[in-house]
């Protein structure tokens, strides 16, 4: 069974067919056929799709799934648990299973009557299961076979699960084409993953944000820190998923950049984007700070600069005053936002900017 693990991954990354891998499986399992299904748990999710098939005509599969699914007596037992290995002689007894509907209307008509298999992969969205079978005439399946079955059952999960991200992934990628500002997807270690055609053109019109040989790299430390810190593998280090940078372009060009987390179940372990904009044009985020929060004029005006990068000692040195004034300014500034640290007070600017420019 060992051999059959790579073959296994391959099938997952639709480098190879799960019908051509299931077969092999069922050459070692002896059985005469196998089936492996994928049901949605919810209408949204979709239909039940058939992953490989060898012994069940397309017309008794769509009666299968229409109606003796539900009367599936293994299925209903208790016993039937994900990641679990299990022959149907566990599941229902043998010698009742010919006064059921399920063998009567369904089993009898695809000559099967011995099953091992079990329920491969399970999540909020969808079930796996797969089954490898035998007639009434052969042998029931013994332990030696569900062993050869548990060796690579585990790998079955951990390649439908890749295939399951993958066709996110893809789905993602094209969507983010679509968009109308640059979007960067990113490994944790800076590496391109994707970038659409509209950030290759802003990035091409900066020099803050670079891509060497492949890879991301930000001129200045304290945005590389930032990055770092949200690609970190303990997420709890990052204060937050999203950091709001400013990058300066050529010229007087000015764009905005949003550096974010993306859940892991969406695009794979430790990826994150980078969302890039030209700016629209000024004054508007710290007007709206000033009438939708109350800030003074010069509130508006220290928000607005730390959501363009600025640092406490800038600040300072900017407005020639001392650190301690600024955080003076700072501490009243999250008081009247009703937020308790600066990178929440970066959110709220960079969606300020955000519809701002929208609203053009």
């Amino acid at each position: 069974m060992i051999d059959l693990v790579p073959r296994i991954y391959d099938a997952g990354c639709g480098q190879s067919s799960w019908n051509d891998v299931m077969a092999d499986v069922c050459a070692k399992l002896g059985a005469t056929g196998h089936l492996t299904y994928q049901v949605a748990k919810s209408p949204d999710a979709g239909d039940s799709a058939v992953l490989s098939n060898d012994g069940f005509a397309p017309e008794l599969l769509e009666r299968y799934f229409g109606h003796y699914a539900s009367c599936n007596v293994w299925a209903a037992s208790d016993a039937m648990v994900p990641g679990a290995v299990f022959t149907s002689s566990m599941l229902y007894p043998d010698e009742r299973l010919k006064h059921t509907e399920y063998w009567s209307g369904w089993l009898r008509h695809v000559d099967v009557f011995y099953v091992v298999g079990g329920i491969i992969h399970d999540d909020a969205q969808s079930r796996t299961k797969v089954s490898f079978v035998r007639p009434e005439g052969a042998q029931r399946f013994e332990a030696g076979e569900m062993r050869l079955l548990e060796t690579i059952a585990p790998h079955f999960q951990g390649a439908l699960g890749a295939q399951k991200r993958l066709a996110q992934a893809r789905s993602l990628l094209h969507v983010l084409d679509e968009v109308d500002q640059g979007v960067v997807l990113l490994q944790s270690d800076g590496q391109v993953v994707h970038m659409n055609a509209c950030a290759g053109m802003l990035l091409g019109e900066q020099d803050t944000v670079r891509m060497v040989r492949g890879r991301l790299e930000f001129a200045s430390p304290e945005h590389g820190e930032q990055f770092r810190a949200l690609a970190r593998t303990h997420v709890q280090l990052a204060r937050s998923r999203t950091v709001y940078l400013r990058l300066q372009g050529r010229g007087d060009q000015v764009f905005h950049a949003a550096l974010m987390r993306l859940p892991d179940d969406i695009a794979g372990s430790h990826r994150l984007a980078l969302f890039i904009k030209r700016q629209q044009g000024g004054g508007a985020p710290a007007a709206a700070l000033r009438e939708l929060y109350g800030l003074t004029r010069a509130e508006a005006e220290l928000a607005s600069a730390m959501a363009d990068g600025q640092s406490v000692g800038e600040l300072a040195e900017a407005r020639a005053v001392s650190v301690h004034t600024v955080r003076a300014q700072l501490k009243a500034v999250l008081q009247k936002l009703g937020v308790r640290r600066q990178a929440e007070v970066v959110q709220i600017v960079g969606s300020l900017v955000h519809r701002h420019d929208e609203s053009r």
